[in-house]
């Protein structure tokens, strides 16, 4: 267990239920609409949310 939170990639760690504690990995994919709620890397969720504004702008000129 000690493996899933030293040096642990992103998307892994350990849950804890009670008393049980659960190892994970996750490879959710990026190009999901649901990645957004499941990240917790900062960078990522700042990039993600320029990304749509860059879309919603974009999309907001062609109809202008």
């Amino acid at each position: 267990m000690l493996s899933s939170i030293t040096n642990a990639k992103k998307g892994s760690g350990l849950l804890q239920c009670g008393s049980a504690i659960i190892p994970f990995r996750d490879n959710f994919p990026k190009d999901n609409d649901i990645y957004e709620v499941l990240t917790s890397d900062f960078d990522e969720i700042v990039e993600i949310r320029k990304e749509k504004e860059k879309r919603r702008k974009n999309s907001y000129d062609e109809i202008t």
